[in-house]
């Protein structure tokens, strides 16, 4: 499966490349796997997320909006490249990581920075902290197809997806208009690929 494009982009743009795994849906579906973190590694996996938090909020804007429009090239991808760097390279350093730890670091401190933003928005938008927890709570429970659907980006192309999880999050108190529901699913996706890099990281770290 792959990354995001615009996350891939900016992996390549950092001087990494991002990995393409072969393996099947159900191996990253839901979290548990490979064991949890303790706090010591866990703050060193969100280390680049915990140094984007911080970001002036023009640099932590370009972040996020070049991730929701998919910037590849341009001005926006260009900015959101030189707001990361810093942070990518400061964690390389302090914890002298692999060209795979950082790059899963980096995936991980994008999806967390985007997250934060639309959880914001909705919160600001009317949405109580219950159906937040209520929303975020789907991707404990969606389908293993559902998982890879948002994981390989084929939910962007698919109509009938698109409806029926907009549907759903509707129905666990998203706002019922295209904005809502769109940051809505967006944000259902950050976290997936949040799992799906803890999961990496572990693997990484036991291999």
């Amino acid at each position: 499966m792959d990354f995001r494009k615009w996350t891939a982009a900016l992996v390549a743009g950092a001087g990494l490349v991002a990995a393409t795994l072969a393996a099947p849906a159900t191996a990253y579906a839901q979290p548990g796997g490979t064991g949890a973190m303790d706090p010591d590694e866990w703050d060193e996996f969100s280390c680049i997320y915990t140094e984007l938090m911080v970001l002036e909020d023009d640099e932590f804007y370009d972040v996020v909006d070049a991730y929701i429009l998919e910037a590849t090239e341009g001005d926006l991808y260009e900015r959101a490249l030189e707001a990361l760097m810093p942070a990518v390279e400061s964690c390389t350093d302090t914890h002298e990581w692999s060209a795979d730890e950082q790059e899963i670091a980096m995936t991980m401190g994008i999806a967390g920075t985007v997250a934060d933003a639309l959880e914001g928005e909705l919160l600001a938008a009317g949405l109580s902290e219950d159906e937040l927890d209520d929303m975020i709570a789907l991707v404990d429970e969606m389908s293993d197809d559902d998982v890879y659907m948002f994981l390989a980006e084929d939910w962007r192309r698919d109509e009938e997806f698109l409806e029926r999880m907009g549907d759903d999050l509707v129905a666990r108190g998203a706002p019922d208009d295209d904005d809502g529901i769109s940051q809505a699913i967006v944000l259902i996706e950050t976290y997936l690929i949040g799992m799906f890099q803890a999961e990496r990281w572990l693997d990484v770290r036991d291999s």
